[in-house]
This record gives structure tokens, sequence and C-alpha cells, in this order.
């Protein structure tokens, strides 16, 4: 992700959340790395699949922020309350 291919942490973040789906930090990344290359909605979907949306604010925030750059503003301020 550092360097910028997104596309490539995208595939490895996938095999580490497919390996244990329930360890936060490897959702949270993945999270991350569909942010960083514009797939917004994978984003939302992403957390609510995993049932991490609510886990703390950092995954609220990514999600929220996913949401504004989808035009979907509804579900940000749901998001957000």
């Amino acid at each position: 992700m550092n360097l910028k291919n997104y596309k490539n942490a995208i595939f490895f973040a996938e095999k580490l959340v497919s390996i244990d789906p329930k360890m936060k930090e490897f959702v949270y990344l993945l999270g991350e790395c569909y942010f960083m290359n514009q797939d917004y909605k994978k984003v939302h979907l992403l957390f609510k699949k995993q049932d991490m949306l609510f886990k703390n604010q950092e995954f609220q925030i990514l999600a929220a922020r996913s949401l504004l750059n989808n035009k979907s503003y509804d579900a940000c301020l749901s998001v957000l309350n």
C-alpha cells in the first residue's frame, strides 16, 4: 500500500481476511486499500459484512468517508449517528 500499488495491496489484504475474517486489523487494512483504490462502496459493504462497522471510530469514519465520496449522504449520516 505504501508504494501506491493498491490492486496488489487489495489482493494480499483479501488473503489475510480470508485466513482470519475476525481479525479487525486485517479487515481495516482491506477497507483502507479499497478506499485508496476508490472502491468506496466496497468499504462500507466489507465493514457491514464482517460486522465491524461499529467496532470503533476508525471503522465508522472510514465507512462515512467512503459513503460521502460515493454521494450516499443519508447512509453517511446514519453511520456517524
